[in-house]
């Protein structure tokens, strides 16, 4: 094969890889029978593959993607079972998306009590004068005097330890 084919024809590791809204899940938009026509079309117009992306809508009167009550419900799983074997028959790249909307990773809220472990963090820098009052949910707080620039007096007010890293 040269260079040019590659172009023409390429393989289907170099082919777009798009997500793939599911924007409508009413039984007569959303079957097996037109999930696997949808990816037959992806595939006959070149895609190498797709990514499952659930799109809910937050307005009560219209009805978009899995809503929360059927987000990773069996209806959920057999949806993406099948999207999963159609495409990976055809050789294509499948990818869900893990999360309910965005952004991804909570699983639609449910992670936190499915495996509070991997629940989702954030990291928040700040500088202040003043300590929180509440300090449960922080995981550092950290006093370093002005002027300190070596951090040689800087102490962890959780643990009273004083730092000895030099941050950098």
């Amino acid at each position: 094969m040269n260079i040019a084919d590659l172009f023409t024809e390429p393989p289907q590791s170099f082919r777009p890889i798009p997500f793939w809204f599911w924007n409508e899940t009413n039984e007569s938009k959303f079957n097996e029978e037109l999930i696997k026509k949808q990816i037959d079309e992806f595939y006959e117009k070149g895609l190498g593959g797709f990514i499952i992306f659930n799109k809910p809508s937050y307005k009560k009167a219209e009805q978009f993607g899995f809503p929360i009550e059927e987000y990773l419900s069996d209806k959920w799983f057999n949806a993406c079972r099948v999207a999963i074997e159609k495409g990976s028959s055809l050789g294509m790249e499948v990818w869900i998306n893990d999360g309910f909307d965005f952004p991804p990773g909570d699983l639609g809220g449910k992670m936190e009590k499915l495996l509070p472990q991997a629940y989702q963090r954030e990291l928040v820098f700040s500088k202040t004068d003043k300590l929180p009052r509440n300090t449960n949910d922080v995981l550092s707080i950290i006093a370093n005097p002005k002027n300190n620039s070596s951090f040689e007096k800087t102490i962890d007010l959780n643990s009273g330890k004083k730092l000895t890293r030099r941050f950098s």
